[in-house]
């Protein structure tokens, strides 16, 4: 029976690939910089990162670990000047991805899948600010990217179009997922059945 608690190497592995994420997490968030790409920006996150999320799982398969790797990216969102209030979908995104790959022993395809899905929902907490403090989050964007931009970000981000977030997000993630199945079922045998 594989041992269930986090060790060294366990701890290891989170850094490293939690690094890795970081690293793609900011080449992909470039696409911000265009208004127009920022709101493909979740979904091509979930496809961008998948790899060393499936990676950091098989190799690990123990509840807490995709928790931990959440903790980790919020607490860099936060480092890295986004508001507080994000927290409240990054962390609980995490968690529950993290207990829905667990139900099927970090084994099973449709919960590895649902649950980097739903672990893929972190990143939405760092759009909090477009629908939750609005108007005072538009005033300081304008002072570092201009008028003309918070204009368009403000006209894609309506609050109708959060349940489309959400499902750019979803997509993205599992097509990150399917990719990133047949690369670890060709490179890394028996690592994710």
């Amino acid at each position: 029976m594989q041992n269930e608690k986090i060790n060294v190497k366990d701890y290891i592995n989170i850094g490293v690939f939690t690094a890795i994420y970081i690293v793609i997490f900011m080449i992909v968030g470039m696409m911000g910089f265009i208004p127009i790409l920022l709101f493909i920006y979740p979904g091509a996150i979930g496809l961008a990162c998948a790899l060393p999320i499936f990676i950091l799982i098989s190799k690990t398969r123990k509840f807490g670990v995709l928790s931990i790797t959440a903790v980790i990216l919020t607490l860099f969102m936060l480092v890295t000047g986004h508001p507080w209030f994000g927290i409240l979908i990054s962390l609980p995104a995490g968690i529950i991805g993290d207990w829905i790959m667990k139900l099927g022993s970090y084994k099973k395809w449709i919960n590895l899948l649902s649950g980097y899905c739903v672990f893929s929902l972190w990143v939405l907490g760092g759009f909090a600010p477009f629908f939750f403090v609005r108007e005072n989050y538009f005033k300081q964007l304008e002072k570092g990217y201009g008028k003309d931009y918070v204009t368009a970000i403000s006209s894609l981000f309506s609050y109708e179009m959060i349940p489309v977030l959400i499902l750019v997000c979803v997509i993205g993630a599992a097509i990150g997922a399917w990719i990133s199945r047949g690369l670890l079922k060709k490179h890394f045998t028996n690592l994710v059945n």
